[in-house]
């Protein structure tokens, strides 16, 4: 599946052997050519986040409180802009994790590949952090809290996917 994954990334970046490859001239030279591109795919994957998510999407409550604390914490968290980038990047890939804010792991001034799993527990979920450096070695970075008891029922991440197949039919470019 990970070629697959790739090539539909390399799509709506528009980069990859589709947009950037060799060629010969008339006189036989060898050239690099780099397509101009009105990035099809990531235009079709935006299209579908500002319709299912835009200006005129709202979350309520049957409290009118309720509503507005809502509304006070998706503006100050900035959630709409980051769940429209989930549904864009979920129909450009098939499937996309979500997890409520950002987090980039840098341990002693390098960038460390980090994992963080939302497990359920008796009756919460907790959140487990572990990094890895370039090596595949665990990184212990000081002051990092390795493991989180959120104290709470619910999961705090989401698997977004849209309701339709990400088709893909052999030996087609059409899918089904």
């Amino acid at each position: 599946m990970e070629p697959y994954i790739r090539s539909w990334h390399e799509w709506m970046q528009a980069s990859g052997s589709f947009c950037d490859y060799q060629d010969t001239d008339g006189m036989g030279r060898l050239y690099e050519v780099r397509c101009r591109s009105i990035h099809r795919a990531m235009r079709v994957c935006r299209e579908w986040g500002s319709l299912l998510l835009n200006d005129k999407t709202q979350v309520v409550c049957d409290a009118q409180e309720c509503t507005d604390w809502l509304a006070t914490y998706l503006a100050e968290t900035g959630l709409m802009p980051a769940a429209q980038a989930t549904v864009v990047c979920a129909f450009g890939m098939g499937t996309e994790a979500w997890a409520p804010g950002r987090t980039r792991a840098f341990c002693r001034g390098k960038a460390v590949d980090q994992l963080q799993m939302h497990l359920r527990g008796e009756s919460e979920y907790r959140i487990e952090t572990v990094r890895f450096d370039e090596q595949g070695n665990e990184v212990e970075p000081v002051g990092v809290c390795p493991e989180y008891e959120t104290g709470s029922e619910w999961p705090t991440f989401a698997i977004v996917k849209p309701a339709i197949d990400n088709t893909r039919v052999d030996m087609s470019p059409y899918g089904q």
